[in-house]
């Protein structure tokens, strides 16, 4: 029998349109496996809100977004609700969190996924803010809800770290986390050591995907210092915060 999960989409910059790309592609192994996605919601910045509890078809939203650059006349209706509004009141399963990053305070995210969970929803998010600012909080809420709250893809891209750790390793310590924190930083500094311009740097990087029309969060620090506090409020248990202590500060 075929199980239908219900999702709403919070954001759909080129996270969230990679996802639906890989719901598109993965239909046929999806439904094999026996489920059926649905997408009931999305909510975006300034692109405009849609909902509609019969399911919006993820081709049609990517073909439209490409073609207008925004929601509003999307033949299956946009709608006046707020994204709270649709947090709290939507049809769906699974909310799936993957809103921009706000490093100094991690919200809205932190609200969106506390209201979902507070609903016995489960979230799935990409968003590095709530697990940098508020993880064990919410991690217990979830617990406490009977839910899943999963974030696997907030640092390496779904690489499974969080899972290695919990999973495969469950009786080990963590005694050091190492490694390249920020691909565009690591990009950028490559490029300028090869005597690139950093301008057409940028634009090479824009081009291909993955730097931001405002990089300001990678080349000042701040994305690899939320993946870093995600990586040791994960691993250590405890609550640490981006923001840098006495003893650090310049």
């Amino acid at each position: 029998m075929m199980k239908t999960i219900k999702l709403a989409i919070m954001g759909f910059g080129n996270a969230a349109q990679a996802f639906a790309t890989i719901l598109i592609n993965k239909r046929k192994e999806l439904e094999a496996a026996g489920f059926d996605f649905q997408i009931t919601a999305i909510t975006t910045g300034s692109k405009g809100n849609l909902e509609n509890r019969e399911g919006l078809d993820p081709s049609m939203l990517l073909s439209h977004l490409k073609e207008n650059g925004n929601f509003r006349d999307f033949p299956m209706g946009c709608t006046q609700k707020s994204t709270m509004e649709i947090i709290e009141t939507g049809q769906y399963d699974i909310m799936v969190e993957l809103t921009p990053l706000n490093i100094f305070t991690g919200q809205p995210a932190i609200s969106h996924i506390e209201t979902a969970l507070n609903r016995q929803k489960h979230v799935i998010t990409a968003n590095k803010g709530p697990i940098a600012w508020d993880f064990e909080r919410l991690r217990a809420l979830a617990e406490k809800q009977g839910v899943e709250f999963l974030y696997e893809t907030t640092v390496m891209d779904g690489t499974p770290i969080f899972n290695m750790t919990r999973e495969t390793l469950p009786y080990c310590k963590v005694l050091e986390i190492k490694g390249i924190l920020n691909s565009t930083t690591n990009f950028i500094l490559g490029e300028m050591e090869k005597g690139t311009d950093y301008e057409e740097i940028m634009a090479e990087g824009r081009r291909r995907g993955f730097v931001e029309a405002d990089p300001s969060m990678d080349t000042e620090g701040w994305d690899a210092a939320a993946k870093l506090t995600a990586l040791m409020n994960v691993s250590y248990g405890r609550q640490y915060d981006p923001r840098p202590s006495e003893s650090t500060r310049y």
